[in-house]
C-alpha cells in the first residue's frame, strides 16, 4: 500500500514505529503485573469506629458559606473468611489411616 506523502506529514497516517512502541509499552505493562508482588488490601480490624462529615462551602449574594454535616459513625462487623488448600479427596481401606495435610487461613478480619 502507497500512502501520500502529504497525508503522512500532516499526521494522518501512524507510523510503523508508533505502533512498535505502543506493543512494546503494552507488553512491558504485562510483564511488570505479572512480575508485581502479590498485593492484598488488608480489611479494617472488627470492632473498629469509623466516624466521617463532610461540608457544603458555596457562595450566595457574595457571601461565602460553609455548612457542616453531621457527623456519621459506623462500627465494622466481623466477617468470617476461611480458606482451606488444597481441597483433598481421598479414600482408605477400613481401619487405616489416611492423612490429609492442608494450609488453613484467616481471611477475614478478627483474630
Amino acid at each position: 500500500m502507497r500512502l501520500d506523502s502529504r497525508a503522512v506529514e500532516r499526521g494522518r497516517y501512524a507510523h510503523r514505529s508508533h505502533t512498535a512502541a505502543a506493543w512494546a509499552a503494552a507488553f512491558l505493562f504485562a510483564v511488570g503485573l505479572l512480575a508485581a508482588p502479590s498485593l492484598e488490601a488488608q480489611g479494617t480490624p472488627a470492632g473498629t469506629q469509623i466516624s466521617n462529615w463532610a461540608s457544603f462551602n458555596f457562595i450566595f449574594a457574595g457571601s461565602g458559606y460553609t455548612l457542616p454535616s453531621d457527623t456519621a459513625t459506623v462500627l465494622v462487623g466481623q466477617v468470617a473468611g476461611v480458606t482451606l488448600q488444597p481441597p483433598r479427596v481421598s479414600s482408605g481401606a477400613p481401619g487405616t489411616a489416611v492423612v490429609f495435610s492442608h494450609t488453613l487461613t484467616n481471611g477475614g478480619n478478627a483474630a
